[in-house]
Order: structure tokens, then C-alpha cells, then sequence
């Protein structure tokens, strides 16, 4: 037990001193000035004031649809291909889409 103390406390050692070692030296006596010029520890520098965008002023609700008859989508999948020109839609480069008409998606709840 006593080995697995030194054994930590090396460890410790070996790591901590190097991560202080790196130090860049003094902290600034005044603060540096700005990207404006401008030095920001003064008090009497203005600066532009904030402007708040909320991320949500864009935001769309996404509009409800009720589900439909089952067998209509399954019909409409039938004509359009099946299955595998889904599948082959989806090995096709993303930037031009394939001229299928597709079902409309399911709703998220």
C-alpha cells in the first residue's frame, strides 16, 4: 500500500510541475486596449451598445398533418417504385435531387 502512495504522489509530481511551468509571466499592469483602440479598463471608454437577436425570431412551427389512409401511402409508394428507388435516392449525391414525386413525411410529435 505504501508503493501505491509513492507511486501517486510521483505521479503528481510528474504532472502538476510541468503544467505550472508554463507560465507566460507577469499578468499586465494595464489592461491591453481593444481591437477599437481603446483602452477597456478605463471607465470612461464607451462602447457600442449590445443588441439581443433571440435565435427563435425565425423559428417556424412546423404544421401539423393528419395521418393518412395507410393504404393510399403504401399505393403511392407502389407507383412511384417501391423501396428501391428509395434506396437508390439515397446513394445519389445530395445536390441534385431525383424528379420522384415523394409522400409527404409523418408528422414529429
Amino acid at each position: 500500500m505504501a508503493k501505491f502512495h509513492l507511486v501517486f504522489v510521483a505521479l503528481l509530481i510528474a504532472f502538476g510541475l510541468p503544467a505550472r511551468s508554463q507560465s507566460t509571466g507577469a499578468p499586465p499592469s494595464v489592461a491591453p486596449p481593444s481591437a477599437s483602440g481603446q483602452n477597456v479598463a478605463d471607465a470612461r471608454t464607451t462602447t457600442a451598445p449590445l443588441i439581443y437577436r433571440s435565435p427563435f425570431t425565425a423559428y417556424q412551427v412546423d404544421k401539423i398533418q393528419e395521418p393518412g389512409s395507410w393504404r393510399e401511402i403504401n399505393d403511392r409508394v407502389g407507383s412511384v417504385g417501391g423501396w428501391r428507388v428509395y434506396a437508390r435516392e439515397a446513394q445519389l449525391p445530395t445536390s441534385t435531387p431525383p424528379a420522384v414525386d415523394k409522400p409527404t413525411p409523418a408528422p414529429r410529435n
